[in-house]
């Protein structure tokens, strides 16, 4: 069995901590420690998505999906496979691949304010319509949707 979509975001953050600059961690911490005011990780995760575009990308897309990773799992949840059409592991990679591709081209609010939520809405939207081109290629259209909610915070 594959494994976990978790697993992998962890061991990939750990893999790029290795390679990572000095204030790698401390990006990190800011943007994810509840500990910080919820406006101070806020603008933390921008600045984040903002050294994330500016690269190098193998270094700091762990750092953005492992920051994203309860939000990541919390999507992962809402969808299954529908097989033979789109396999799990086909839905994990893809929801990954649009994490990094929304965090590298959407534009982002010039405060810091609803950048996670900007980019989370992003990604499901682009991965819905994925699931929608997929499905509707092999006549396979069927509700792929469970759950209610995706936790924003």
């Amino acid at each position: 069995m594959a494994e976990s979509l978790s697993v992998q975001i962890r061991a990939g953050f750990e893999e790029s901590s290795r390679l990572a600059p000095a204030h790698q961690s401390e990006v990190r911490s800011r943007a994810r420690d509840l500990r910080h005011r919820l406006d101070q990780r806020r603008l933390a995760f921008r600045d984040l998505v903002e050294i994330y575009r500016r690269g190098p990308k193998e270094v700091w897309g762990p750092v953005l999906l492992e920051v994203l990773a309860p939000a990541i799992m919390d999507i992962v949840t809402r969808y299954r496979s529908v097989a033979p059409v789109i396999s799990e592991e086909d839905l994990r990679n893809q929801l990954l691949a649009e994490v990094l591709h929304v965090a590298a081209r959407t534009r982002l609010p010039v405060e810091g304010r609803y950048v996670k939520q900007l980019l989370l809405l992003r990604v499901v939207q682009r991965l819905e319509f994925w699931i929608f081109l997929e499905a509707s290629r092999r006549g396979d259209l069927v509700s792929l949707a469970e759950g209610d909610r995706i936790r924003w915070s």
